[in-house]
């Protein structure tokens, strides 16, 4: 495949040679905390916007066979819902420091107003100023579906026949991942990448929604730092299996070209021991818990103990290939 940066550059990342400590597979089940944890304000907004993307999945849905149509309808939803004020008010869950010292809730809100949801705000917004064509509509269907099973996963007890739903033995096969994000233009507040996919796998890649909601929330995480960061106007996605007569593990590699700044920037704090962002609290504008996030998932589906522990055995990890910053994450393969 033609790619800026080689398999064989991205293979030679981190060791092939992974175990699995779990004696059974990661449901994708423990990042998450009950609704009752949240103030009653803030369980009145989660649930506000639950509600509101479940009424705009319907809505996209019915129009993706005629997607033209469907520009003019959520124009109106838009309206009809006030959706800018709910974003204000998603943007107020835990302001100003109301769950200060409760990582995992902190975690949870992070993912809640991040993950698509930002993306999937830009570009109902798009659609509300007139400047969305109609193909945008399967894009909004993706990230509209991806952040309603990231709120399921996250917030226990928010749609509890829903979540059942979610625990279900399905599998999910790769092309999940490929069909939403090859080609897909993936916007950010002030920034926006196309998406660019390579991949060398076509088997499955988790056996529950659960579990590839939990998948989802480290790529979203670190598609969204990528087109954050970006040196130009593309972002790299790779999915390869590790080496193996039967492989039993994937490696995702997610790269963007970085300018100088950026690079001196991160020689400052990290010297050339970049895979330290997984220890999470490094930002350039956001909170930074989003690549802690995904390490601790990471973490969870292999049982390892620690951060530390995953970086040192190469389970993630992030470094310089040329111009491009590269960081990368495994997850377990799912059995046909």
């Amino acid at each position: 495949m033609n790619t800026p940066i080689p398999f064989s550059a991205l293979m030679a990342l981190a060791t092939t040679d992974l175990v699995n400590f779990r004696s059974s597979r990661y449901l994708g089940d423990n990042i998450s905390v009950p609704i009752a944890s949240f103030a009653d304000e803030d369980q009145g907004r989660i649930r506000s916007l639950y509600g509101t993307l479940q009424a705009l999945l319907e809505l996209v849905r019915t129009h993706l066979d005629a997607p033209a149509n469907g520009l003019p309808a959520l124009r109106s939803f838009g309206a009809r819902v006030g959706w800018s004020d709910l974003v204000r008010q998603m943007q107020q869950i835990g302001e100003p420091g109301r769950y200060q010292g409760d990582e995992t809730l902190q975690r949870v809100i992070h993912d809640i107003r991040g993950g698509g949801f930002q993306a999937l705000s830009i570009q109902l917004q798009f659609i509300n100023f007139g400047i969305s064509q109609a193909d945008d509509l399967h894009r909004l269907f993706f990230l509209t579906r991806d952040h309603l099973k990231i709120m399921r996963n996250a917030v226990l007890n928010l749609d509890p026949a829903g979540y059942e739903r979610d625990r279900g033995e399905q599998l999910h096969s790769v092309d999940l991942l490929t069909e939403k994000w090859q080609h897909a233009i993936h916007n950010m507040r002030g920034r926006s990448a196309t998406v660019h996919v390579a991949c060398a796998f076509d088997g499955n890649v988790s056996e529950r929604c659960l579990e590839f909601a939990a998948l989802d929330r480290v790529l979203y995480n670190l598609m969204n730092n990528a087109v954050r960061n970006t040196g130009d106007d593309a972002v790299f996605l790779a999915i390869l299996p590790l080496p193996s007569a039967e492989p039993e593990n994937l490696r995702f590699v997610i790269y963007n070209r970085i300018d100088a700044d950026q690079r001196a920037l991160l020689r400052e704090r990290y010297a050339d021991d970049l895979g330290a962002l997984f220890h999470g609290g490094f930002t350039t504008g956001g909170t930074g818990l989003g690549m802690r996030i995904c390490a601790d998932f990471v973490i969870n589906a292999f049982g390892i103990r620690t951060v530390s522990e995953g970086l040192r055995g190469g389970y993630f990890g992030a470094g310089y290939q040329g111009d491009y910053f590269v960081n990368w994450f495994h997850w377990p393969i799912a059995a046909d």
